[in-house]
């Protein structure tokens, strides 16, 4: 009871401490008076001086190096980006010409087609061959004269005088 009491009492003034270390009072320093110095140390603190003035002018320079030349691979990196999703974009649109294209492409060929076919049924082949053999003269070949020809280049053969190997 009479712990509490002194806590209570002495809590203004004093804070008791538990366990066995005690804190120190921070105590000042002693007042000492200014030595001289020498003409010497002046030197010397003036040469470290300077030593240290002119390594944080060189630690930013560096450091202004160091930022332009980031800010210039960020700005090279923006300028591939920018170049890229323009190729991007030309891709897309020529692809979509490439699809139009090919649309237009295919109606032109069924277009073709049918005309093809139109010209070709309205051939009168009887008639051409009545005209051919009764009006001009003409004949149908004989067996010796028709020669079998197997070609990989193209669809026919021309031949000026030549003779053609007989395919067996």
């Amino acid at each position: 009871m009479s712990q509490n009491n002194y806590r209570k009492n002495n809590s203004k003034s004093e804070a008791y401490v538990y366990g066995n270390t005690v804190r120190k009072l921070s105590v000042a320093m002693p007042v000492t008076k200014p030595q001289k110095r020498d003409k010497a140390d002046d030197d010397q603190e003036k040469r470290e001086q300077r030593q240290h003035h002119k390594e944080m002018e060189k630690a930013h320079k560096i450091n202004f190096l160091y930022t332009v030349a980031v800010v210039g691979v960020l700005a090279f990196i923006f300028t591939v980006c920018v170049q890229y999703l323009e190729l991007q974009s030309a891709v897309k649109s020529n692809s979509a010409e490439v699809s139009k294209l090919e649309l237009q492409l295919s109606k032109l060929t069924d277009q073709n087609d049918m005309t093809e076919l139109e010209a070709n049924s309205s051939i009168d082949y009887d008639s051409i061959i009545n005209i051919a053999i009764n009006e001009l003269g003409m004949k149908f070949p004989s067996k010796n004269q028709v020669f079998d020809y197997a070609s990989k280049e193209s669809e026919y053969v021309e031949t000026y005088g030549k003779k053609i190997p007989a395919v067996k």
